[in-house]
């Protein structure tokens, strides 16, 4: 059998070559003080995974960096490797919350949540008020499903807008809510601490640093600067573009066919009872007193066991025959193994890059930038490291970007005295700001694609001003107010 072997197979297997010798190169080269040996062996495990992740992919790469960390000394055996990553509950939560969202979407809820939001009263006869509330769907759908999906399911939900109103794909408000779904939908995947970006920064933050940030500040940080963000994107659209909308102020919401989406059918409302109880769970007890037996029981579970209790819940009950989750239909569908294999390698990594005393690695860093950041306003630290975040989530993966990023960034943090957490929030915010090459997500590459919507230039344009009013809301409003959160 003949097999023909083109240029960009020979760059693959070379570059594959090369980021395999990393560790190698590692293990051999003379300790650099403050690190130690086995600080040495690690740093090249790190410094591996974070090449394989930017230039090969995240599967098999962070299998690799898995087994070399074996050689490294920090872990007695593979076994011990295997409990930090898969066997640990950060990977197990990632599994279930995956599968979840795909169960959402699957069910068609995420689409009447959408739908729901466009057809409020409050909406009617008010454009820009049509456009937040459509844009904060897809924001939304986001959160509880994923990027991708809230996106697609956005821009089928504009065609119908338009079509309804009578806008052409080139219209400026069409272009405008165009780019705006791909703005809304990613955003909201940072809103709760338990999606695949957030995963893994904030695993990488509890393993730098010993802390844990409650669910319930997190996401009301979150909920008011993306908030803020979609009202900035649209106050561009008002003021500086000058988009003439009047055409929606007579726009009838239920030619979508509002009123038969939204007559859910009774599976569909259990799933959204559960979903509503499954965020209470994740959040009230830490409102509640401690003695509450609602408060002890979910405490007791934690975040992970509390997932597997209500998907549990979902397979047991049976609706004409069939369970309202079937686990394996949505786990296939659900289920992103890009994300479950990089935080899997991610966990014990940091773990050991943590562990100063075995590695030196936070030594390491703070000698090697502190003279470079020492004095600096902690302010203009934490803008670097989401400049950098933007830029590098835009050639690679959201997910690797946060975990190439947060060790690094949070070992500079005490430097500079700049809040560890303000800091990991943001850069998972920057992380999702992918909207300038088809290699910062699926969903940019399809709306580069899609040049009868919007051309890329146009998209370069408005991908450049979300970012501005990104870092202006993040420096006026998320840095105060943050500080006051996270400080309490």
């Amino acid at each position: 059998m003949n097999v023909s072997v083109n240029k960009k197979t020979l760059l693959y297997y070379g570059n594959a070559v090369f980021f395999m010798a990393i560790p190698f190169i590692f293990f051999c080269l003379p300790t650099v003080a403050p690190l130690t040996d086995v600080g040495m062996k690690v740093v090249g495990v790190f410094l591996a995974a974070l090449w394989g992740w930017i230039t090969i992919g995240l599967i098999w790469p962070s299998i690799y960096v898995l087994c070399m960390l074996a050689f490294t000394g920090y872990f007695t055996n593979f076994s011990a490797i295997c409990s930090s990553s898969f066997g640990n509950s950060t990977t197990v939560l990632l599994i279930f919350m995956l599968a979840f969202a795909g169960l959402i979407n699957k069910s068609g809820v995420g689409k009447a949540i959408s739908l729901w939001f466009v057809t409020r009263k409050i909406v009617n006869g008010r454009p820009w008020m049509f456009c937040f509330a459509f844009l904060f769907s897809v924001y939304i759908l986001g959160s509880l499903t994923s990027g991708t999906p809230s996106v697609l399911l956005g821009w089928s939900l504009l065609t119908g807008i338009c079509a309804a109103v009578g806008y052409q794909s080139q219209d400026a408000l069409a272009k405008f809510l165009f780019f705006g779904v791909l703005v809304a939908g990613p955003l909201g995947m940072d809103l709760f601490p338990f999606k695949p970006v957030s995963v893994v920064a904030l695993s990488v933050y509890a393993n730098m640093t010993g802390l844990e940030i409650g669910y319930a500040q997190y996401i009301g940080c979150a909920l008011l600067l993306d908030t803020l963000i979609m009202l900035g994107y649209l106050a561009f659209g008002k003021f500086i573009l000058k988009i003439d909308i009047e055409r929606l102020k007579g726009f009838d919401a239920q030619k979508l066919n509002a009123e038969e989406v939204l007559k859910l059918k009774f599976e569909q409302k259990m799933i959204l009872i559960l979903t509503a109880f499954l965020l209470i769970a994740f959040i009230v007890p830490s409102f509640l007193p401690k003695e509450w037996l609602f408060t002890v029981f979910f405490k007791q579970l934690g975040t992970t066991g509390t997932i597997m209790v209500v998907i549990c819940v979902m397979a047991f009950l049976q609706l004409n025959g069939k369970p309202l989750c079937n686990f394996q239909e949505v786990a296939r569908d659900g289920i992103s193994w890009d994300a479950i294999m990089l935080t899997a390698a991610v966990l014990p990594i940091t773990s050991a890059l943590a562990n100063n005393e075995a590695t030196g690695f936070v030594a390491f860093i703070t000698g090697l930038i502190g003279p470079i950041i020492e004095g600096k306003p902690p302010i203009l630290f934490i803008m670097l490291f989401m400049v950098i975040a933007v830029a590098f989530t835009n050639f690679c993966t959201n997910a690797g970007t946060a975990s190439s990023l947060s060790p690094i960034a949070l070992a500079g943090a005490g430097i500079v005295g700049a809040n560890p957490a303000l800091l990991i929030i943001f850069v998972i915010k920057c992380c999702h700001m992918a909207y300038f090459t088809p290699a910062a997500s699926p969903a940019t590459a399809l709306a580069i694609a899609q040049k009868e919507w919007i051309s890329q230039k146009e998209m370069l344009i408005y991908g450049f001003a979300v970012v501005m009013i990104a870092f202006v809301v993040i420096v006026c409003v998320g840095f105060p107010i943050g500080n006051m959160i996270f400080s309490l």
